[in-house]
């Protein structure tokens, strides 16, 4: 009893600075939460075709060891580069474009080339360097317009390509 004593006497010598304290931390603990929630806030930003989008149907994502973020679509390949769209896409005149429009998967390489997958138009990959696509023919294709259901990379570099009708392949890595 002669403790809780002491405590309230020590207390009641030092009310007013206890008092102050306590203000100041409940001041405190209220201002830091209210700013918390808001900074902690999710945002999400809707993107829709009157932003840039070539279609609204999104298959894939991948982003890039560059930061660019990769959308498949139904209707092309877009590349956003956290401001603006571009957009690949198909053209039966030009040999170095995406061989189709309806894009399936998406993966990186460890050079930085992305790989592309289609529905019905085989396997490219986008040569960032140079700004091209080039058509990748995988031996024992049943069919040139394959349609590519995964993309894979391995711990060797190794690209692993799952097909709809010719089953699995693996494309060596250079190094």
């Amino acid at each position: 009893m002669k403790g809780i004593k002491k405590i309230f006497n020590v207390f009641k010598a030092n009310y007013f600075f206890c008092a102050s304290l306590l203000v100041l931390l409940l001041f405190v603990s209220t201002s830091y939460s209210q700013t918390r929630g808001v900074n902690d806030a999710i945002r999400i930003k809707y993107f829709t075709l009157e932003d840039g989008l070539s279609q609204a149907s999104i298959i894939d994502l991948l982003q890039d060891s560059s930061g660019f973020v990769w959308i498949a679509t139904q209707d092309g390949l877009n590349r956003f580069d956290g401001s603006n769209f571009k957009h690949f896409k198909y053209s039966q005149s030009d040999s170095t474009t995406i061989s189709g429009n309806f894009i399936n998967k998406l993966l990186e390489d460890h050079k930085g080339n992305i790989w592309v997958g289609t529905n019905g138009n085989g396997l490219n990959y986008y040569d960032p360097k140079f700004d091209l696509f080039h058509r990748v023919k995988l031996e024992g294709f049943l069919n040139e317009n394959e349609t590519i259901s995964d993309l894979a990379i391995d711990d060797n570099k190794n690209i692993w390509v799952a097909s709809r009708l010719s089953g699995l392949y693996t494309k060596r890595s250079k190094r």
